[in-house]
């Protein structure tokens, strides 16, 4: 039994860990649809778009500027992102939880 009660605090102290509020990720449901421009324009714009990459100014394609853009290359982004491709490394990073939303926004279609 002494043996028992330490494995017990060992599985104890591996399942309980802490987890930071921005790494919880949300459950995508098309009952909560998800905001472009509440949720993911302002992701795009702080990750993707800014001065230098995805704003049409150097000639970066996809331009992902207005929602038209953003719709035009879900599939990318989808790709790009399920892959760990995007944001590139050394560039602004997309936590956990914004890319389930962008991922969760365009299984909702896009809208």
């Amino acid at each position: 039994m002494k043996g028992s009660g330490w494995l017990f605090v060992g599985f104890l102290a591996i399942g309980c860990t802490h987890q930071p509020q921005d790494e919880i990720i949300p459950v995508c449901s098309a009952d909560v649809p998800v905001s472009f421009q509440n949720s993911i324009q302002p992701t795009i714009n702080a990750t993707c778009s800014y001065s230098g990459c995805h704003d049409g100014a150097n000639g970066r394609i996809p331009r992902l500027i207005t929602l038209e853009e953003v719709q035009a290359n879900t599939s990318d982004i989808y790709f790009q992102l399920t892959r760990g491709a995007m944001p590139p490394v050394g560039s602004a990073r997309l936590t956990a939880r914004e890319k389930a939303v962008i991922l969760c926004w365009i299984q909702q279609g896009a809208k």
